[in-house]
């Protein structure tokens, strides 16, 4: 009777070891997906940042190729849409008037915030 008992507690040391690897593994492999997901994120992130920087790149140069401040204000407000905020692009870049109320300086505070 003893080595049935005897039997029985190896078999159960046995699958306790087999489900603690298998929890250990499991475990690993979660924390190797989420590391892969975060660069799979940041790989994505710098791709736009990259496209951002290319884009404002040809735009500043674009810009600079037109005539002055307002052509530049112009094209830079057609491709990002600051010409509908109150007083043009001339006025977010400082080139203009200044918005007439507090409330137009909200209203062009809430459209550039990201």
């Amino acid at each position: 009777m003893s080595g049935l008992l005897a039997a029985g507690r190896q078999m159960r040391r046995t699958a306790q070891d087999a489900l603690t690897q298998y929890v250990r593994n499991e475990t690993q492999l979660n924390l190797q997906d989420k590391a892969i997901e975060a660069q799979e994120d940041a790989a994505e992130m710098q791709l736009y940042g990259t496209g951002m920087g290319i884009g404002g790149a040809y735009g500043v140069n674009k810009a600079l190729a037109t005539k002055g401040a307002k052509a530049a204000g112009s094209a830079a407000g057609q491709s990002t849409g600051l010409l509908s905020t109150p007083g043009g692009i001339e006025s977010v870049l400082g080139l203009g008037p200044a918005p007439a109320s507090t409330a137009q300086v909200g209203q062009v505070a809430e459209m550039t915030k990201h």
